[in-house]
């Protein structure tokens, strides 16, 4: 789980190097929101289907 935050906070570093300071937290953001989004489309076909 270390390794994981390591790697995350480097792609940050490198993302925010290259686009500029705070690209990378809008981007996660982004990324959340969607999978949040797919989460829920998810579970409404499950729930249309009696697959839940």
């Amino acid at each position: 789980m270390i390794r994981l935050f390591d790697l995350y906070r480097h792609a940050a570093r490198e993302l925010d190097a290259v686009r500029g300071p705070g690209t990378a937290r809008s981007e996660a953001i982004g990324m959340v929101i969607i999978m949040v989004l797919a989460a829920i489309v998810a579970v409404g076909l499950a729930a249309i289907t009696g697959d839940a």
